[in-house]
């Protein structure tokens, strides 16, 4: 059986499971018995973490056992519609937007009950602890759970890690906030669904904040398939060259390592003479401490930020920061997909969900869009699988989502269009799910055609954000 567990036990075991690991591990050749629990293994030879197998023994990368160990609703129907999730709650963001998945499921199990329908039912399979457990959750859910489809990655160096089982599965996957370019470029049709729009879209925006005149600015990216498909698509848009460019990692090293890396990085910045009037900054789960880093470069210096840097890490800073820090944090803007901030489509759909995640979860969905990217996610594909009926196979799953392309028929997301939605799209007729994040349509590929922009900011005294809609 799989053991559930709830929201705040998934932050502890996180924290737990960041901390070094003892190296008071059992003999093998006394006991061949290496190891209890994880923190018996010692670090590998290379530094990397190495964890307890179901037979003692310690090695690289999680054990399948301990993969996917969470369902939701806990104890579901036996004949319940398999649904797979892969999140990144451990070393990333994705614990409030996995609640936004729990909450469409419960509202679209509840309207399931009513007509008799088979239930859906998560497995959720933490994916970050080492870089071989992305696919090996995938093959987990494609291969023994039986999944019809899979909600995230949310990152797209991961969607890119799991594609080869995506293609030779063919369960098709919808990512919430996989922007990368490179995601349209792999070569399935109607697997690789995602309802964050490509940073193709987004560049464009990030090269905006710059000033026309011409201005001295530096930059800073994560070195993934996100921070090298964004910072193509910013220069695509401009002219503009900076004068310091650099990387860093988030994967492949100790922590240890990865820090030293990413304090060289940002020092060539911070000792950039004379200092520059911007710093472009593409960055992800490590954005705090590269915002940290940052702290003494010149004031005078605007930085501006992309997505992946509105979390709540970066609010943390001026949660808990200092007056300098404060200060350092009210000079940074930032681009990023939006919600839909002035129910331009007439829905009210975002409004409504952050009243109900806030009654269901204490929590508000307005610290991060991709929360509410996920609800949407977890709504079409609820849509696609109910339409496709009872005997649903992923092959079937994928053809509803298709039909999720028309201009006509708009049906808003949430618990009172989907019956409506379900029975549009099982008979054949196109519509355009209009979302929290506004209007929903998907290309052949699995992209989606358009997008709401916004230019966020941090408001200090409040510890919020700030956005406006993006010109």
């Amino acid at each position: 059986m799989y053991k559930p567990l709830r929201f705040g036990l998934r932050l502890a075991i996180g924290l737990g499971l960041t901390l070094g690991a003892s190296s008071s591990g059992c003999s093998l050749g006394q006991s061949f018995s290496q190891c209890q629990i994880d923190a018996d293994c010692p670090p590998g030879a290379s530094g990397q973490k190495l964890y307890c197998t179901a037979d003692n023994l310690c090695s690289a990368g999680t054990p399948a056992a301990k993969l996917c160990a969470e369902v939701y609703p806990p104890n579901p129907p036996a004949n319940a519609i398999v649904i797979g999730v892969l999140t990144n709650i451990q070393q990333g963001s994705d614990a409030l937007p996995v609640l936004a998945c729990e909450q469409a499921i419960d509202e679209m199990n509840a309207l399931r009950v009513s007509t008799g329908d088979r239930q859906f039912s998560l497995h959720l399979c933490e994916i970050s602890a080492t870089p071989d457990d992305p696919l090996k959750s995938m093959k987990i859910l494609t291969r023994q759970r039986g999944a019809v489809a899979v909600l995230g990655p949310s990152s797209s160096s991961y969607v890119l890690s799991i594609a080869p089982e995506v293609v030779a599965a063919q369960v098709p996957i919808m990512s919430q906030s996989s922007t990368s370019p490179a995601v349209s470029d792999l070569p399935s049709q109607g697997l690789f669904f995602r309802v964050a729009p490509s940073d193709n879209l987004q560049g464009p925006i990030l090269a905006n904040q710059l000033p026309p005149a011409p201005t001295k600015f530096d930059m800073i990216i994560v070195n993934d398939s996100y921070g090298t498909g964004l910072q193509q698509s910013f220069f695509k848009s401009t002219t503009k060259q900076p004068t310091v460019s650099v990387n860093y990692a988030e994967l492949g090293g100790t922590a240890a390592s990865l820090t030293q890396q990413l304090q060289a990085a940002t020092s060539q910045i911070v000792n950039d003479s004379p200092y520059p009037n911007y710093v472009i900054a593409i960055t992800n789960n490590l954005t705090a401490q590269v915002v940290q880093n940052l702290q003494s470069l010149n004031i005078s210096s605007k930085i501006v930020m992309s997505d992946g840097a509105k979390n709540q890490t970066l609010l943390n800073l001026s949660i808990n920061g200092s007056a300098a820090t404060k200060m350092h944090l009210a000079r940074i803007t930032g681009t990023a997909p939006t919600v839909d901030l002035n129910n331009t489509t007439g829905t009210g759909a975002y409004n409504q969900f952050l009243s109900t995640y806030q009654q269901k979860w204490k929590q508000s969905a307005a610290v991060n869009n991709y929360i509410s990217y996920a609800y949407d996610a977890a709504y079409a594909v609820g849509i696609a699988i109910a339409a496709a009926g009872n005997n649903v196979t992923p092959a079937s799953v994928s053809s509803m989502l298709l039909r999720m392309n028309g201009q006509t028929d708009r049906i808003t997301v949430g618990a009172t269009g989907f019956l409506m939605a379900k029975n549009k799209v099982a008979a054949g007729s196109g519509i355009t799910l209009q979302g929290t994040t506004g209007n929903i349509r998907f290309t052949t590929h699995g992209d989606r055609e358009t997008g709401l922009y916004e230019v966020w900011s941090i408001d200090t005294a409040a510890n919020v954000f700030k956005s406006v809609p993006a010109n």
